[in-house]
């Protein structure tokens, strides 16, 4: 069966990366994937070559990297703002930024969960249409066997 290229939204990490950085840090995986145990399965059906523990640093990262910028940006327009003080804009924009770091890592470490339901999805469509056409070729007297045949040959999935 050919794999095939699994894309994960807002991942700034391509899969490889996550990977590799996964590998140098397993122990931090163990961690983060104690909170999700099923991520394994999930990783599995949707095909992605990567294990749990290096998908979980990954997205940890990735979703630090975003948690930096949005404090970035949120610094950048409170430091405009003469009404607060400094510490008082550098307080705003860390929330700003744990909470944009917590939103991002929740987001990435559910979308497998996601693309393992859109994958179940397609397949019970496919499978409908493939039903359909077995029935229309038994009753139009084509015999079954050709009829199996005919749906293994189409793009049933």
């Amino acid at each position: 069966m050919a794999t095939r290229k699994i894309r994960i939204p807002l991942l700034l990490l391509s899969l490889r990366t996550m990977d590799n950085v996964g590998r140098r840090m397993k122990g931090l995986g163990r961690v983060l994937k104690a909170m999700r145990p099923g991520l394994d399965s999930q990783l599995k059906t949707i095909e992605a070559d990567i294990s749990g523990d290096s998908y979980c640093v990954g997205s940890f990262f990735s979703a630090l990297i975003y948690g930096m910028l949005f404090f970035a940006m949120a610094f950048a327009i409170l430091l405009t703002s003469p009404v607060f003080e400094l510490d008082v804009q550098v307080r705003f924009a860390l929330a700003a930024g744990i909470m944009f770091f917590v939103i991002f890592y929740l987001l990435h470490m559910m979308y497998p969960g996601i693309l393992v339901k859109k994958v179940a999805v397609r397949e019970d469509k496919d499978l409908l249409f493939a039903l359909r056409e077995i029935m229309l070729g038994v009753n139009s007297g084509i015999p079954l066997f050709d009829s199996l045949k005919n749906v293994a040959m189409g793009d049933y999935g």
